[in-house]
């Protein structure tokens, strides 16, 4: 999957991306 600067930065956060997008939220969730 293609991480964009927000979602690199909400990766690392960890729950961050929660706030970013929903379905990236399950795209990490997956990766995780």
């Amino acid at each position: 999957t293609q991480l964009t600067r927000g979602r690199v930065e909400a990766h690392r956060d960890g729950f961050g991306f929660l706030i970013t997008e929903k379905q990236d939220y399950f795209i990490h969730l997956q990766v995780k």
